[in-house]
């Protein structure tokens, strides 16, 4: 007998795509953490783009976890010290030189990146 098959029950797996313009935004979650939101928009060799968003936790609002991996991840994207606030983090995004390509895969309805 077949049952349907859940999209939360689904393994994907990553895929490589090409990164064709980021921008950022300043964000708050339901929770209320200010965050830096990196919209990443990709291809894999689709004409419609696949919008992937990455969200830095730079204030350790969340978690000092999430803050040591996004302050981890601006020094090696930037190449220079963090910002201390979302708010300059959103100036200074232009010191973010992203990579030619990312490994993304699917996680319910939205994509994470697995690979910088």
């Amino acid at each position: 007998r077949n049952e349907p098959i859940e999209l939360q029950d689904v393994t994907w797996k990553a895929i490589p795509v090409r990164i064709e313009r980021a921008h950022a935004t300043v964000y708050e979650s339901r929770k209320g953490n200010r965050m830096l939101r990196v919209t990443l928009a990709c291809r894999n060799g689709n004409p419609i783009p696949i919008n992937v968003n990455h969200f830095m936790d730079i204030e350790g609002q969340g978690s000092s976890y999430g803050q040591s991996k996004a302050l981890m991840l601006w020094r090696r994207l930037s190449g220079n010290n963090p910002p201390r606030t979302v708010d300059e983090a959103e100036a200074r995004f232009e010191e973010l030189t992203f990579p030619p390509e990312v490994m993304i895969r699917q996680a319910g309805q939205y994509w994470d990146i697995q690979g910088w």
